[in-house]
């Protein structure tokens, strides 16, 4: 069990002279190389973000920030997966112990202020890093933090906060002061976009509550038209097969349904698989065609690939209100966010596959040559 007092005396002591940060530094010159003191310091990666980057694909080159890097764990983790990372603290005491622990590191290291961050930093990253650092900090400190997060971020980059989490009206004795939903909201007013938030218990105390929130920095994406007329060929290519395999997908929800419960004979049978231009195994064949066409297209033309998901994220944002899945256990509305991220999946995490009910979508032919520039196939 960590020992809070010397961190709680250091803070309520630069709290009393105004000064809101200073104390972190302090903190660190006070530990003299001994961890227990600085309560964070767990000497190992946050479990819950090890989690997170297990259903992610970190590639290589990926440019990371971690803000508030304290010992760095967080921050080699990263850099072991390919990421570009860039770890800063506002404690030059901290960023010196660091850079022992990890003489070899891939990571740079430096001293730097979130509330004053350099700017060169603006607009460059693809994924920002906050794990307990906003907690730390007072009120009015943590305001300007929460303006100055977005502006790191580049186009379609991700923010991943991770922090205690509380009601309104909860007594508070910080630090750290848990955050309640509504103060976590300033980072959507500030123009991100919320797409993922977990409410869960501390794996290690079960009377601490936590929050891990994902957010995103809407931008410029990559545009169909902006494209090479060889690259557009390929994504019209792929998407003829897609249009094919929503074909297929229903047909065989109709065949299925007609065998099960429409009294259909085998000679019945066997009229409807005529009737509907498929064969038996199309369906399969035609995910392996749609995965190597992916693959390849991924490998030899990775802009085509980001234009073509975010053309197909245009598609359903258009239509959420609209759209509807066929499943196996019937009609289901699709929710928003789920499905723009499979569709990201695809460009962004590196799979050679299209989640399998992304098949079901019935989309507007009008719209789809609208956002594509060209008419769906098939």
């Amino acid at each position: 069990m960590k020992d809070r007092a010397v961190a709680k005396d250091l803070a309520a002591a630069s709290l009393a002279a105004g000064d809101g940060t200073g104390w972190f530094d302090r903190l660190y010159e006070a530990a003299e190389g001994d961890a227990s003191v600085v309560p964070w310091a767990d000497l190992a990666p946050n479990p819950r973000l090890m989690t997170w980057l297990g259903s992610q694909a970190v590639e290589p080159g990926m440019r990371v920030l971690v803000v508030g890097c304290g010992l760095g764990d967080d921050a080699e983790a990263l850099a072991a997966l390919g990421a570009s990372v860039t770890a800063f603290d506002i404690s030059p005491a901290c960023v010196r112990w660091v850079k022992g622990r990890f003489a070899d590191s891939p990571v740079t290291y430096v001293v730097a202020d979130l509330l004053e961050p350099p700017q060169a930093w603006e607009g460059g990253f693809d994924l920002i890093v906050e794990i307990y650092t906003l907690q730390a900090m007072p009120g009015e400190l943590r305001k300007v933090a929460f303006a100055r997060l977005p502006g790191l971020l580049a186009p379609e980059g991700r923010l991943l906060v991770i922090c205690r989490g509380r009601e309104e009206g909860d007594p508070v004795d910080g630090p750290p002061w848990p955050l309640t939903v509504g103060q976590l909201g300033a980072l959507s007013e500030a123009g991100l976009v919320l797409e993922h938030f977990d409410d869960f218990q501390d794996g290690q105390d079960a009377t601490i509550r936590r929050f891990l929130a994902v957010y995103r920095r809407p931008g410029a994406r990559a545009e169909i038209g902006a494209l090479s007329a060889a690259s557009r060929d390929r994504v019209m290519e792929m998407e003829g097969m897609m249009a094919r395999r929503r074909l297929v997908s229903a047909w065989l929800l109709n065949l299925d349904g007609y065998e099960r419960w429409g009294n259909a004979s085998p000679e019945d049978m066997d009229r409807a698989w005529k009737d509907s231009g498929i064969s038996p195994g199309e369906d399969e064949a035609l995910d392996r065609q749609i995965a190597a066409a992916l693959g390849a297209l991924r490998k030899d033309d990775p802009e085509a690939v980001r234009a073509w998901a975010h053309a197909h994220v245009r598609l359903l944002e258009g239509f959420m209100g609209d759209l509807e899945v066929a499943g196996s256990t019937g009609t289901q509305r699709f929710v928003a966010a789920g499905e723009r991220a499979q569709w990201l999946e695809v460009a962004e995490d590196g799979r050679d596959h299209v989640q399998e009910n992304t098949y079901y979508v019935q989309v507007s032919r009008a719209r789809h040559e609208a956002i594509f520039g060209f008419a769906l196939p098939g």
